[in-house]
């Protein structure tokens, strides 16, 4: 009978206990969803003597039971090469959009980035494009940092990493997201190939989180550093998904050397719900 009684009281305080979970579930979400609502997009690699090239921003308003999609185009310049490539979300609350490389790029004759919301929202991105300029001879005119303007501190959000090199976009590194310090490697995989005359080859790499986990950044690194490398994209999923998929293609008649990292965050309170779950079941049956 106490065991009884027990079990009954238990079942009496349940919603209320059930309440508090939900209250502390919820305040857990919105304080993780005000430090990494960013998707940002790198693409290349930001070198010492590069100037920005072009700079644009888009904040269209939402529309009802639609997506906005937006292209971003820049075309160089005879004298310009395209060595760095960023799409900065300015929400942080996780409602911006999803940008997407969808063609050229670092060391091509144009860029064009994607940026679509998501389902009945709006965005606000700003995409700028970095290189460099050539005189009449070839050759590079000198360039600092400084002349980036406010583009240098951007950077500091974790957008992309600064590389000190004087090489020309030799290193096609691909970034999404927003890595905290609280944030943890989830997956990692490196995927190396050989070349194969006339014909690009192509690897994808799927990762599907686990129940208690949150992808907050993804990072393709190129190790090959003579401009060979593949370029990489994400095909489906991405940022606060339950999967990413990333596609890295190889230049024609080239392989790539590329390591794709996730990282991410591991919400406490499954574990938390799942001993509480463990603990009542033991009491309303009695099991030791």
């Amino acid at each position: 009978m106490a065991t009884v009684g027990n079990a009954f009281r238990l079942i009496s305080s349940f919603p209320t206990i059930a309440n508090g979970i939900n209250r502390g579930i919820g305040l857990f979400n919105n304080a993780f969803k005000s430090q990494g609502g960013q998707f940002n997009l790198a693409y290349g690699a930001l070198q010492d003597g590069d100037e920005l090239l072009n700079r644009e921003r888009q904040s269209p308003r939402f529309v009802w039971l639609a997506c906005q999609t937006h292209q971003f185009t820049y075309h160089r310049q005879e004298n310009e090469v395209i060595t760095y490539v960023e799409a900065y979300d300015n929400w942080g609350d996780g409602t911006g959009g999803s940008p997407k490389l969808t063609s050229g790029g670092p060391g091509k004759d144009h860029v064009t980035i994607e940026v679509t919301s998501h389902f009945n929202r709006g965005f606000d991105f700003t995409v700028s494009v970095h290189g460099r300029k050539r005189d009449h001879h070839g050759a590079d005119q000198p360039c600092s940092l400084d002349r980036l303007g406010c583009g240098a501190n951007d950077l500091s959000n974790g957008a992309a990493q600064v590389t000190d090199t004087n090489t020309e976009a030799r290193s096609f590194h691909f970034e999404f997201g927003v890595k905290r310090t609280e944030d943890v490697l989830l997956y990692a995989e490196s995927k190396s190939t050989f070349c194969v005359v006339s014909e690009s080859q192509t690897h994808q790499c799927t990762y599907h989180r686990r129940r208690n986990e949150v992808i907050t950044y993804v990072k393709v690194h190129d190790n090959l550093s003579d401009g060979t490398g593949g370029s990489s994209q994400i095909t489906s999923g991405g940022i606060r998904q339950d999967h990413v998929t990333i596609e890295v293609t190889s230049q024609l008649g080239e392989g790539f050397d590329s390591s794709v990292s996730v990282y991410g965050r591991k919400r406490w309170y499954y574990a938390f719900i799942r001993f509480f779950c463990c603990r009542w079941c033991c009491c309303c049956f009695g099991i030791q």
